[in-house]
């Protein structure tokens, strides 16, 4: 997924801003990024931006020296925001089946 100018533009202002002192990786980071930007974004946005603005990784370096590939790890913090969007859909269709019930067998009275 490719962010627009305009998204990148205010990605890479808050990253200059915030990245450094924030001391998480790019996961971490993209889920907060995602919540103060209100915008759809992942830990491979952060680190083009990151690289693009020259701001070295807080990722702590791997075996081999570099730093590891966050972007096939999925954070806690993340899971448990899909989580929650995902048990929030299902209450809503919930609510909907109950409404559809409830509907239905007052038609039948």
């Amino acid at each position: 997924m490719r962010l627009g100018a305009a998204k990148n533009f205010s990605l890479m202002t808050f990253i200059k801003a915030e990245y450094a002192e924030s001391k998480m990786n790019d996961v971490q980071f993209a889920v907060k990024a995602r919540e103060a930007l209100g915008f759809e974004l992942n830990a491979n946005h952060i680190g083009s931006a990151r690289r693009a603005l020259g701001i070295e990784t807080n990722a702590p370096a791997g075996r081999n020296g570099n730093a590891p590939n966050h972007a096939l790890g999925i954070e806690v913090a993340e899971l448990t925001r899909l989580f929650n969007i995902q048990q929030g859909e299902l209450d809503e269709l919930r609510t909907k089946v109950d409404i559809l019930i409830r509907d239905r067998n007052a038609r039948r009275i």
